[in-house]
């Protein structure tokens, strides 16, 4: 049984790690975990499903904070755990973790864009400003595994290119309180500038998670009212606090032409708060398109090429993650020459990419869908180019 070898080797890990201090774990347990992850024999998903669905569940683990769409715990120790987690949107955000461990993908396909991140500037605790720089592009399939390394040693994202997306994992938990306060800690990376610790809401802090709820209920009330309810809030909110207020409230922008908010809220965010604000809605803008504009089509291939699109930076890598994704000489040899004949406005597009797929993507959205949808449903290979490349 599945199940009963998952049980084995979590014992196995268990052995492994008595008498490790658990401020020490983090360093060696990518590799403890990989390497248990290897001795699994090859399975799928499916092979759990149908076991679960036939025993009851073990110990369920149950953190505040959401890792997956959906999780099953297999196996559960204080310092580790083994789950199946379930990946059912589109992409996930760009993040460090705050804990160590490997994964394997048992179906499923994942574009897998790995960063580095420089910090300029600190504008709170777990705020920062400076530069993520892209440092490569895997194609993840079932069986292959990847190492977990904590914090800044592992940026990256995923691009889910079938839905669902299934992933055993072996990872460190946080149930030690002597370890609890140190880990929870986790940067997400905003428009290649922003990082901030996604932790602190909602998870555990009730008075963050009211002014959010207050805030938002009161956008259709007069702005008066609505201007002294932020201020009162602002000032009861620490610095990250403020920050995670404002990446949560819908009409942010709108508050930031009051002098009085926009005066406070500088003070808190080390006059940075444009900047702020924009890289959040520019980057929620851009991946509420992608998800907008993926999700309109049924076509496998059509959505692949969509996300070869969002992970690309130049034509050079463009091509080259074609020629990862599609192995057919014709689909590869189709989309190099059509990038080559990408007009004036397309190269633009394919030096930024980001800003050019927003832009399309709104195009295609605002003009005509259903019509643009069809034609390049059925004519894959020149179509999806065509609507990209338009003037």
């Amino acid at each position: 049984m599945i199940l009963n070898k998952i049980k084995n080797i979590g014992k196995e890990i268990e052995n492994t790690i008595r008498g490790i201090c658990l401020s020490e774990l983090d360093s060696v347990f990518p590799e403890i975990a990989n390497r248990a992850l290897r001795n699994l024999p090859s399975l799928t998903s499916a092979d759990i499903f149908e076991e679960l669905s036939e025993n009851d569940l073990p110990k369920q683990w149950c953190p505040d904070h959401q890792f997956g769409d959906s999780r099953f715990t297999l196996f559960f120790r204080d310092e580790f755990i083994i789950e199946l987690n379930v990946w059912q949107s589109e992409f996930t955000s760009i993040h460090e973790h705050s804990f160590s461990g490997a994964f394997r993908v048992l179906s499923g396909q994942a574009l897998e864009i790995i960063y580095d991140y420089m910090i300029d500037s600190t504008i709170a605790k777990d705020v920062h400003l400076g530069r993520l720089e892209k440092k490569g592009v895997n194609l993840l399939r079932p069986g292959d595994q990847s190492k977990i390394h904590t914090k800044n040693e592992y940026i990256h994202n995923l691009v889910h290119l079938e839905n669902p997306t299934c992933t055993l994992i072996i990872r460190t938990s946080f149930d030690h309180d002597e370890i609890k306060e140190t880990k929870l800690s986790q940067l997400e990376y905003v428009d290649y500038l922003l990082a901030f610790n996604s932790f602190p809401y909602p998870e555990g802090n009730n008075k963050l998670h009211t002014a959010v709820q207050s805030v938002n209920m009161y956008c259709n009330l007069e702005e008066k009212v609505e201007d002294r309810l932020f201020l009162n809030i602002l000032s009861s909110l620490n610095d990250d606090e403020v920050f995670h207020l404002i990446s949560k409230t819908f009409r942010v922008k709108d508050w930031l032409q009051n002098g009085r908010v926009k005066e406070l809220l500088d003070s808190r965010l080390s006059n940075r708060t444009n900047i702020i604000v924009n890289a959040l809605l520019r980057d929620a803008s851009k991946n509420n398109s992608f998800s907008f504009f993926r999700s309109k089509f049924l076509s496998r291939k059509t959505r692949t090429m969509l996300a070869a699109l969002y992970c690309s930076q130049g034509k050079a890598e463009l091509q080259s993650i074609f020629k990862m994704l599609f192995e057919e000489d014709s689909i590869y040899e189709i989309a190099s020459m059509t990038v080559r004949k990408l007009n004036q406005e397309a190269e633009l597009f394919a030096k930024q990419s980001e800003q050019g797929l927003i832009n399309a993507m709104t195009k295609l959205t605002e003009e005509n869908l259903d019509k643009e949808a069809l034609e390049i449903k059925n004519n894959l290979e020149q179509g999806i180019f065509r609507a990209f490349a338009q003037p």
